[in-house]
């Protein structure tokens, strides 16, 4: 706890070393990046339907086989999964154009951009 905000960690997948996303009072904000996937079990970490779900997106689709980063289809995946009011997506390489991303992802989910203010 840090006052009265809960915080919990969440395990990721993808890079050589363990890395953890966010869970801010059990759900209600949900923030992962840099990572290839959620770990499965720690799925059940998350107790309430976020207001906010930020995850990375570091190109739409890769062309390598070992890519330690997620792309926009698991991304999307955990979108449908978790069901979030809305979605920020962060992380993305200069090789992600923010119209392109923006026009292939639903109404709730959003590309971050420099500058963005989130209010609740």
């Amino acid at each position: 706890f840090l006052g009265s905000l809960k915080v919990s960690f969440l395990e990721l997948e993808g890079h050589m070393v363990p890395s953890n996303g966010y869970i801010f009072n059990d759900g209600e904000v949900v923030y992962v990046a840099d990572c290839k996937g959620i770990v499965p079990q720690a799925l059940g970490k998350i107790k309430v339907k976020p207001k906010l779900l930020v995850l990375p997106l570091t190109v739409i689709k890769s062309h390598y086989e070992k890519f330690y980063h997620m792309e926009l289809d698991k991304l999307l995946e955990y979108v449908n999964l978790i069901k979030p009011e809305a979605t920020i997506i962060n992380h993305m390489a200069s090789e992600c154009d923010y119209d392109e991303v923006n026009s292939l992802t639903p109404d709730n989910v959003f590309p971050a951009f420099d500058g963005m203010v989130i209010e609740f």
